[in-house]
């Protein structure tokens, strides 16, 4: 899991790099990062919400 995750955060990196001149691919890509990260933290609340009970 933490391999796919550092992979995944070089591609993101690489894809900077490559768009950062594009601003319309940047604010989708922030937008992709804004809900990937929404739906992280509503999982880890799930998963906190069973592990309390």
């Amino acid at each position: 899991m933490k391999e796919n995750r550092e992979s995944v955060v070089r591609v993101e990196e690489w894809e900077d790099r490559n768009y950062a001149a594009d601003d319309h691919v940047s604010l989708k890509r922030l937008l992709r990062r804004t809900v990937r990260a929404s739906a992280i933290k509503r999982r880890q609340r799930e998963d906190q919400g069973c592990l309390s009970r």
